[in-house]
């Protein structure tokens, strides 16, 4: 088994996940586990939410979301075999809408918006697999939220950038 971490830049676009599909499937025999980064751009995208869920802008946060998935949409219309996984994301940001709509005005949470940041990388997680499908391979895709454990919230990880 050999571990593949590819960072936002690697999953930026359908062209560069089809250049992380041809890496995946040159090390097929070597049965990859596969860690990919949000899209580039789209962590950033998210944790902007924070400011527009603690304002209580429910218009803003819709609209963020939907260019969100507008650009997830993008990505897999581009990837043979990823037309399920912008079905995913979808739902997940349907998900996620509803969430932030019972955190309007509030302010979130450290581990809300732990969750929140984490978005990004199951999306992108769904688009290459269902690029790896399109190209012939056989993933397993694997909600990792069951047993990754955080140690440190990403509010303190922010706190701590210079």
């Amino acid at each position: 088994m050999i571990v593949c971490k590819f960072g936002g830049t690697s999953v930026a676009d359908a062209a560069a996940i089809r250049r992380l599909v041809a890496i995946v499937a040159d090390r097929a025999g070597e049965r990859p586990l596969v860690v990919v980064s949000a899209l580039a751009g789209i962590t950033d995208g998210l944790l902007g939410l924070v400011a527009t869920v603690d304002g209580g802008d429910a218009e803003a946060t819709d609209r963020a979301i939907d260019a969100l998935v507008r650009r997830h949409e993008a990505v897999a219309a581009e990837l043979p075999g990823a037309e399920s996984a912008a079905k995913s994301v979808r739902a997940d940001a349907e998900g996620l809408r509803s969430s932030l709509s019972g955190a309007l005005g509030r302010g979130l949470r450290a581990g809300e918006i732990d969750a929140l940041a984490g978005h990004g990388e199951l999306w992108s997680s769904r688009l290459v697999a269902g690029a790896m499908s399109g190209a012939g391979l056989s993933p397993v895709w694997i909600d990792i939220r069951p047993i990754m454990v955080n140690r440190r919230p990403l509010r303190a990880s922010l706190a701590l950038r210079p």
